[in-house]
């Protein structure tokens, strides 16, 4: 008798265990590709572009998926964490990441790795100031010792844009609002970072912003020199005028000279504009789309930009003749590149609070446009829909443009 209760113990054991692997392995199996379902056109037209995305399959595991332009997946087996939301960057580089596990800016070379971050702490109502902690980790790549700097910081808004080494100092650009008659002043302003005496000492404070924000890019430094987008919106509140144009500025990191280049895009009847902008740097040009919308009709424009780096001025504003969007405008732009007359856009379908779609799933599409003609030349849509990826974005194959002289 005992030995059939031991038996059924067994048995229910290894059903249990059975069951166990089985649905690992069939969750193992879910996300082993980027699914397109093409719409038009042929996927060819991605050209160097490909759609790559971050797709967790358990706790600790995610595969990198990367789909280009011959229809074709890759996949790589990748580190990831479900509970803290972070990937192999952060779990290969635990010791420095301790302090800063979701860094806003960082820099790397063949010397040092650093990451920075900033959390807000305080609010004194009375002077209505906030207290800001800058966090900034560094890592001797060679030792592998790490210093750290953390201190705070009285301001009524800040925002961290960019750290950068340049020869033997590390400088930090932020972005500060100061508050004046009650009016927001934003300003830019150049740190120096020491970790010897752990300290962080401001050098340079610009003006430049002028009521507007700035608007930073991951890779915003171009030979020593930082590069960044003003959207301004020069309302007239009168409700007569509203003026919209868009401005590249860039500091030079070596003299901490500051350079701005303007570009009056139009004038509407309208009191308010919403604007948008992404942008990107590539070789000696910046590249960028500007989607302006006007509060009282809500008329969407779509401009793109090119700037020329090395002679400082822009080499095309256009509007954009064909809706960059899906259905009826209801999408934002995830990411775009560009690759000779061509744009590759990846777009997110907005859902609306009416929709009954307890889980807000967003539709995720990839579209590519030629710019000469202004015609739509491919659309796909990926499956299942962008929440199923950790991430998605789109890359370019760089030496394969650098190959075909493009």
């Amino acid at each position: 008798m005992k030995t059939r209760g031991n038996s059924i113990i067994i048995g229910a054991t290894a059903f249990i265990m059975l069951t166990y692997i089985t649905l690992s392995v069939v969750g193992a199996r879910e996300n082993t590709e980027i699914e397109i379902e093409k719409i038009n056109g042929k996927i060819s037209q991605l050209g160097n572009v490909k759609v790559v995305a971050i797709a967790p399959y358990s706790d600790f595991k995610a595969r990198k998926l990367i789909f280009n332009s011959n229809g074709n997946n890759e996949i790589e087996e990748i580190k990831y964490d479900r509970f803290y939301n972070v990937d192999e960057k952060v779990l290969n580089n635990k010791d420095l990441y301790r302090e800063t596990m979701y860094p806003t800016t960082s820099f790397e070379n063949s010397d040092v790795q650093i990451i920075g971050s900033g959390d807000w702490n305080e609010i004194d109502i009375a002077e209505n100031l906030n207290s800001y902690t800058i966090n900034i980790a560094c890592k001797e790549k060679n030792s592998g010792k790490i210093e750290r700097i953390k201190t705070d910081k009285k301001v009524y808004d800040m925002s961290l844009l960019k750290i950068q080494v340049v020869g033997n100092k590390t400088y930090l650009i932020a972005e500060e609002v100061e508050m004046s008659n009650d009016k927001m002043e934003p300003k830019l302003v150049v740190y120096n970072v020491d970790f010897k005496n752990k300290a962080i000492d401001e050098v340079k404070r610009y003006d430049v912003l002028e009521n507007t924000r700035c608007i930073p890019s991951n890779n915003s430094v171009k030979n020593n020199k930082f590069y960044f987008l003003i959207n301004h919106n020069a309302d007239d509140y009168l409700g007569k005028k509203s003026a919209y144009k868009i401005s590249i500025g860039c500091i030079n990191l070596n003299t901490l000279e500051l350079d701005t280049v303007d570009y009056d895009l139009f004038e509407v009847n309208d009191m308010e504009l919403d604007s948008s902008v992404q942008y990107y740097i590539e070789g000696n040009k910046l590249y960028g789309i500007s989607t302006v919308a006007t509060n009282y009709n809500k008329i969407k424009s779509d401009y793109f930009f090119q700037f020329d780096l090395e002679k400082n001025k822009f080499d095309i504003v256009k509007e954009l003749g064909i809706n960059v969007n899906t259905t009826k405008k209801e999408e934002d732009i995830i990411d775009f590149k560009v690759e000779k007359n061509k744009m590759c856009l990846l777009l997110r379908k907005k859902y609306k609070e009416d929709d009954g779609n307890p889980i807000r799933q967003s539709e995720c599409f990839v579209k590519v446009i030629n710019m000469d003609t202004q015609k739509e030349v491919m659309m796909a849509k990926i499956l299942p829909n962008s929440e199923y990826y950790y991430s998605i974005k789109l890359d370019k194959d760089l030496s394969k443009t650098k190959e075909k002289g493009a």
